[in-house]
């Protein structure tokens, strides 16, 4: 990772940050790199790298992935933090909405700052990182202390204690925790963490045991005037585009799906009536129309395979099918074809 601030009175400072991430697997490396900058409240993100090959080998094989994905690649997108709310559940919203009391908030952060979580050890005062002169550290986590404090926050929280197997479940996560080896190498003049490493040796996955290694380094923490990239696109409208194809291609499914249904019942009405279809598609569901309920008896049809009702547009609830709802003469055929006519 490395970047760049600039200091601003009063408000937050404005950053540009190019995080670089890769990850190597037995077979074949994963890269993701992408730019974020914040200029005056508003984030701008650019992805530089993304591993579209192996996303595109975990999408359907019809599905031409690839060429997706890469038209998002080095376009800057502008958003508010505030503004991607609106794609979060709303269960999560409500959560986030309903907060800590301003109490428990105080306890929690006293708690926190009161624990000893970590034991960390000076290993060596004469290292260079580039032309930084750093100290390295070991850190090791302190489990039966973050124990105690997960302990006294569910007290507060939740008010009350650990079950036997909440504790047990606690402690088995913790045991792999505590596995890790972190080492951290810190800035002798700025104190500016520039380099971390953790690995984890021998973790339990099912019936698996993994080795993981993490490699972070933080370079050029320059002060510098940062500058909002022109032309960004409001990812809010790209977002809202992305979904709106994708509710498009739904409702075009559904309009198959439903179709196919209809025909069958129709095609089934005409098999139990001498070759005759029925007036109008309500003919053709359990009590036919809203107000004339019995119509159509429950085997007009051949009973469950009548339609349980006319169906609706899946986007606006709409009956997508009305034109042809009403019309004395049905045939299935002659109704397949104009509802899969692209321009109904």
């Amino acid at each position: 990772m490395s970047g760049a601030y600039a200091v601003r009175t009063g408000a937050a400072a404005d950053f540009s940050a190019l995080l670089d991430f890769t990850l190597e697997l037995e077979k074949q490396t994963v890269a993701v790199s992408a730019e974020i900058r914040q200029v005056e409240g508003t984030f701008y993100l650019r992805l530089i790298k993304l591993p579209t090959e192996l996303l595109g080998a975990l999408l359907p094989a019809d599905r031409s992935v690839v060429p997706e994905i890469t038209r998002y690649l080095n376009v800057w997108y502008s958003f508010k933090a505030d503004s991607l709310n609106k794609y979060i559940p709303g269960f999560e919203i409500d959560r986030s909405a309903a907060g800590l009391d301003p109490a428990k908030q105080a306890k929690i952060k006293e708690l926190v700052a009161k624990a000893n979580l970590y034991h960390i050890q000076s290993v060596t005062r004469n290292e260079l990182i580039g032309e930084v002169d750093v100290y390295r550290y070991l850190a090791d986590l302190l489990t039966e202390n973050l124990l105690a404090l997960v302990r006294e926050m569910a007290v507060v929280l939740d008010n009350r204690t650990f079950t036997a197997a909440e504790e047990s479940q606690l402690r088995t996560v913790l045991a792999q925790a505590a596995k890790a080896k972190v080492q951290l190498w810190v800035g002798k003049d700025d104190h500016l963490l520039r380099r971390s490493h953790v690995s984890l040796d021998d973790v339990s996955a099912g019936a698996s045991l993994l080795s993981t290694e993490i490699n972070l380094e933080f370079t050029d923490f320059n002060q510098a005037r940062i500058g909002a990239p022109e032309g960004a696109l409001s990812l809010e409208a790209v977002i809202d585009e992305a979904i709106s194809r994708q509710q498009r291609l739904t409702r075009d499914s559904r309009r198959i799906t439903d179709l196919r249904q209809i025909q069958l019942a129709l095609e089934l009405f005409a098999d139990s009536h001498r070759g005759q279809y029925p007036a109008d598609i309500y003919s053709v569901t359990p009590c036919g129309r809203a107000a004339a309920c019995g119509l159509a008896s429950v085997d007009a049809c051949g009973g469950k395979l009548c339609l349980a009702a006319v169906p609706t547009d899946p986007l606006d609830r709409t009956y997508a099918y009305a034109p042809h709802t009403t019309r004395r003469t049905i045939d299935a055929y002659h109704l397949g074809a104009s509802l899969e006519d692209s321009g109904n």
